[in-house]
């Protein structure tokens, strides 16, 4: 588990009736799993940052913060998120993104942050960027 928390922006849960919080969001990066993106208004303007991890790092990822919440984990969990990740960027072909390796953003996270600021054309603080990376956290991919 992470000891620092997720990072996860509250009002995204509420994406499939609420979107009023994208407006706010303007020229700020939130976090979307790739079953929510889907749900986004498609007149929106965004820019998409596909993180790509592999899908048994997924799975044993989602496994672990299931068992922690005392729920049990459903059977076929892999094939399911390779699903969900194929249809979800069937449908996103017109929007702009880049998509980083999650491994190579631990290996090497200022290159990544770098091609971040370079993608959405702004100037970002790379180095408090790459800082922010802690490799101890990779849990579910060998090092």
């Amino acid at each position: 588990m992470n000891p620092r928390g997720y990072f996860e922006y509250a009002p995204v849960r509420t994406i499939a009736h609420d979107q009023d919080f994208l407006s706010l969001a303007r020229g700020k990066a939130i976090k979307i799993v790739v079953p929510l993106i889907a749900l986004i208004e498609p007149s929106l303007p965004y820019k998409l940052i596909m993180m790509r991890r592999r899908i048994a790092d997924v799975a044993a990822s989602q496994a672990a913060m299931l068992r922690h919440g005392g729920h049990a984990v459903p059977d076929g969990m892999e094939p399911l998120l390779a699903w969900q990740l194929k249809s979800t960027i069937e449908t996103l072909g017109h929007i702009p993104q880049i998509d980083l390796d999650y491994e190579l953003v631990i290996a090497d996270p200022e290159r990544s942050a770098k091609a971040i600021a370079a993608f959405v054309g702004r100037d970002l603080d790379v180095e408090a960027m790459a800082r922010t990376v802690d490799r101890s956290l990779a849990h579910h991919y060998p090092r």
